[in-house]
């Protein structure tokens, strides 16, 4: 009886799957950027705002690290002077403001209190807008190499 390697067969290297699978993972990680990630582009309106309150989270992980998250909400008018609360999009692990901080606000008119980006918070968020499209164009790229490894090794095979 004939074995896996016979003549006509393709033998696939796990390299290309390894591939195959990373640049799916990656790909997907990328779309829930897309979903989840706070996007500024509908941040159109600015006022001048107070910080309100700083929210400290702490979490534990499984493996018994501990982090801290610092939500940042702003009170604000809008140019109707109607008063706003808003939490930051930018959230950080690092304490960047206190209650009473004067700033500059960046927010949808349509939803005020859908979150507000803070002036000089920006750089953060660009932190996380170039991670995003590192998955959303590398994980493509992976799977496609992966998808051409396996299409070249199966075309080798047929031709054996």
């Amino acid at each position: 009886m004939a074995t896996g390697t016979e003549a006509g067969k393709a033998h696939v290297p796990v390299w290309v799957y390894i591939l195959l699978g990373v640049g799916l993972f990656l790909t997907l990680v990328g779309l829930m950027f897309v979903a989840f990630a706070p996007r500024r582009d509908h941040l159109t309106s600015v006022a001048e705002g107070v910080v309100s309150r700083v929210e400290v989270k702490k979490n534990t992980g499984k493996r018994g690290r501990s982090s801290t998250t610092y939500l940042t909400y702003v009170k604000f008018e809008d140019s109707d002077h109607q008063v706003f609360e808003a939490r930051s999009v930018v959230n950080g692990s690092t304490l960047r403001h206190t209650t009473g901080d004067v700033v500059t606000v960046y927010f949808d008119p349509r939803d005020p209190e859908a979150g507000c980006l803070i002036a000089g918070d920006e750089d953060m968020l660009n932190s996380f807008n170039l991670l995003e499209a590192t998955f959303q164009i590398g994980g493509p790229i992976v799977f496609i190499a992966g998808a051409v490894g396996f299409l070249v090794c199966k075309r080798k095979g047929s031709l054996a």
